[in-house]
């Protein structure tokens, strides 16, 4: 089984980018077989970076609490078949962060999130990951959070993400940069649980690694029967635009300017970008969840218009959500629910052919007939 990525289109309002498109044009397709998801063949050029180890970036980092092994060792195992390398960054229980009042930040009503605190926990951990890429000095890191998956052919799929963020950027694509997805760039939004397609200029491209269902029935429930069979029906996918997506054919993927993203499944920070995100959510205000604000501070809402952030999306995200089989608090690390049920097989949100969900074939091999069947999560 094969699938391809190529462009499709790139929408501009105006011709600014036409070379730049005429160049992108002679960068040829890659076949990629489904059998051998993690060899990658080198193929000279300046997007060669992004099918390292890290991805492109200096380093991979993943916030996790310390006390969830069970998610630390699903993480490990899925970097290493996928020849990833990454680094954990502790959590923080949030109840321990609001009842230090010292270090909330100016703004924080205390009172207003009583019995809804649990995401400073979340919000500290996330400002740890960008400490880190100041103090090491690194330019450029992926934070993920310790719940998520991605697809086995995501280093396949990444030098095209990269290609439409320098169209964006006004940069060549042919052109040898400091970072493969170019240097004017404060936060690259890889994954999250829903974005809206904007107005303005963006790229698209189709990539077969793309649910061509936009929004099936959520059965998630369906998924707690005690016959272990699989849901009925595919994990819901965040739309893909709220506007009218049915302009793209199905495998559309699109990379724009950061509209209204939510949810940090997995995001990229330049060192430009971690300084301006701790400075604006930290030592400035903060009193909402993270992802709301870092939203806003892309969009230069509510009052965070001075920083300039330079954000760009891919719409649909490249990395979803794994939600594992066993007791469903195991979900979520605020609060406890679900307590007793349980899942029989485990589910990955907006990811067609999931690292996780394909574990034992990857260990096996990963060869088809071999190591057995890979699963496809949304089967056309």
């Amino acid at each position: 089984m094969l699938f391809s990525v190529q462009t499709l289109i790139f929408v501009v309002t105006g011709v600014s980018f036409f070379v730049s498109l005429l160049q992108l044009n002679q960068v040829s397709s890659r076949l990629v077989s489904l059998s051998s998801p993690t060899k990658v063949q080198t193929q000279a050029g300046p997007f060669d970076s992004t099918r390292n180890q890290t991805l492109g970036f200096e380093k991979i980092f993943v916030v996790s609490l310390p006390e969830r092994s069970d998610r630390r060792d699903g993480m490990t195992v899925q970097a290493a078949v996928s020849g990833m390398e990454i680094d954990f960054v502790n959590g923080y229980s949030g109840e321990n962060i609001y009842n230090n009042v010292k270090a909330l930040p100016y703004g924080y009503d205390r009172k207003a999130h009583k019995e809804h605190h649990r995401s400073l926990g979340c919000w500290r951990g996330h400002m740890d990951a960008a400490q880190r890429i100041i103090q090491q000095n690194l330019t450029s890191a992926l934070i993920m959070e310790d719940d998520t998956d991605w697809d086995i052919h995501l280093k396949d799929t990444l030098p095209q993400f990269a290609q439409g963020v320098r169209l964006l950027q006004g940069e060549s694509p042919t052109d040898m940069l400091n970072s493969p997805y170019g240097n004017d760039w404060d936060i690259l939004w890889l994954g999250h649980c829903g974005e809206k397609l904007g107005k303005g200029p963006h790229y698209a491209m189709t990539d077969e690694t793309v649910p061509a269902t936009k929004n099936p029935q959520n059965n998630n429930n369906n998924n707690n029967n005690n016959n272990n069979k699989p849901p009925s029906s595919s994990p819901p996918l965040p739309l893909l635009s709220t506007q009218s997506p049915s302009q793209y054919p199905p495998h559309t993927r699109i990379i724009q300017r950061a509209q209204n993203p939510v949810c940090l499944f997995g995001y990229a920070l330049s060192q430009r970008g971690a300084r301006k995100m701790i400075y604006s959510l930290s030592m400035d205000r903060m009193n909402a969840p993270i992802d709301w604000e870092l939203s806003d501070l892309c969009q230069g809402r509510n009052g965070r218009d001075k920083l300039d952030m330079k954000c760009y999306s891919a719409l649909p995200s490249y990395i979803g959500t794994h939600r594992a089989k066993g007791d469903e608090s195991k979900d979520t690390d605020n609060g406890v629910r679900g307590v007793g049920r349980i899942r029989r097989k485990g589910v990955t949100e907006g990811v067609r052919w999931s690292v996780r969900l394909n574990l034992e074939a990857l260990l096996k091999g990963g060869v088809e007939g071999k190591g057995g069947e890979l699963e496809d999560g949304y089967p056309d």
